[in-house]
């Protein structure tokens, strides 16, 4: 759903996930916004060159930097790191008129505050987390996604189409 509606409406909307696997790309979903890095590439330490290794091993021969020469990382946010993608996200977040919030804990990221950016907001989970703050959100389904996204589906062509 997440892909068939990227695809039919690319200028629309925007794909951010705090995923660092390739489930959206495996969906054909395109442009994805991956805030805590994506765990198929590598990074150079130094110029920040990004490699795509897919899910091959970081070894000796990948290791370092074709660039500069200097070491490659896991192009991935580790926990106390600065994520550099959020400036992008709250960017985005400026012009928003409806976010979408699909499997939470609200732990990570505070979607409440997100929510507050957007004019509505539409939360799926399976239940209720003590991190999120449900009044900020217009509609709120507590139920598995693969049920809940036909009635986001719903809410998302109607919110675009209207």
């Amino acid at each position: 759903m997440i892909a068939r509606l990227k695809n039919k409406y690319p200028r629309k909307i925007e794909v951010i996930t705090q995923n660092i696997d390739d489930l959206l790309e495996k969906a054909k979903c395109q442009d994805i916004i991956h805030l805590h890095g994506f765990l198929q590439e590598l990074r150079c330490m130094s110029c920040d060159d990004i490699v795509n290794i897919k899910y091959e091993m970081q070894n000796s021969s990948n290791s370092t930097c074709k660039k500069c020469g200097a070491k490659m990382r896991p192009n991935i946010v580790f926990f106390g790191e600065a994520a550099p993608m959020y400036e992008k996200l709250y960017k985005i977040l400026e012009d928003c008129g409806l976010l979408v919030v699909i499997g939470t804990s609200g732990n990570v990221i505070d979607v409440s505050s997100l929510a507050n950016f957007a004019q509505k907001a539409i939360l799926n989970n399976l239940e209720p987390s003590s991190a999120i703050v449900e009044e900020c959100f217009d509609k709120i389904y507590y139920e598995d996604a693969n049920t809940a996204y036909k009635k986001i589906e719903k809410d998302i062509e109607e919110y675009i189409n209207n």
